[in-house]
Parts: C-alpha cells; structure tokens; sequence
C-alpha cells in the first residue's frame, strides 16, 4: 500500500480549531516508516531504523536528503556534500554546481580565466 501526504484546503472550522491540514490518501497514515521519511508519518505512525540519509548542499544552497548509499562526492572547491545528480567534473575533480558554474562557465571579472 501506498501512503502519500495530500493537503486539502481546509475548512472554516477546521482553520479555528487549529487542525492540522495533513491527511492520506484513503484517510489511512502509514503505520511504520524509515527515519528518513518521517516527514510522511502520521499521528500513530511508528519511525524505524532506516538506511543513512546525506544532505546533499543542492544547488545555490538548496539541498536535499538522499540516500548515501547511492553514493555521493565532496566538491573539491568548496567541500560541501553532492549527490550522484548534483555535480559536474573538471578532469578528474568533482565540483558542486555552484563551484562548477564559478570554475569552467563563468568568467570572474578582471581575471584572465583562459576559459
């Protein structure tokens, strides 16, 4: 079974009570979820031990969980975390998109880059 978070527009009653507006399809919250989906857990949902989760630093600081077990790089520039999805190369180093962008696209005014 397949349990996603919908978020209905709630009602005038269900705004002055406070009401949270999260509800599951079929009304059913899942009742056991890895720790890196406890964003989807419900009132009753039990959190479990899961696969490690990264934060991969995204693009221009946006980042986002992922499993490290898919593996991941460190940007040679600037160190942060990258995903498999999240990064280029400049020969043989890996790069962030950002560092990327900065190293191999984008001319730094007043330097002579010879890019």
């Amino acid at each position: 079974m397949t349990c996603e978070p919908t978020n209905p527009v709630p009602t005038d009653e269900e705004k002055d009570n406070g009401k949270s507006y999260r509800t599951f399809v079929n009304r059913e919250e899942p009742s056991v979820v890895p720790m890196y989906l406890k964003e989807f857990a419900g009132e009753k949902t039990t959190i479990k031990e899961g696969p490690a989760i990264a934060l991969c630093i995204g693009v221009d600081e946006c980042g986002h969980k992922f499993l490290e077990a898919d593996g991941y790089h460190k940007c040679k520039q600037c160190e942060g975390v990258v995903c498999n999805y999240c990064n280029n190369t400049i020969g043989t180093e890996t790069y962030c998109l950002l560092c990327y962008a900065e190293n191999s696209i984008v001319s730094i005014p007043g330097e002579n880059n010879n890019r």
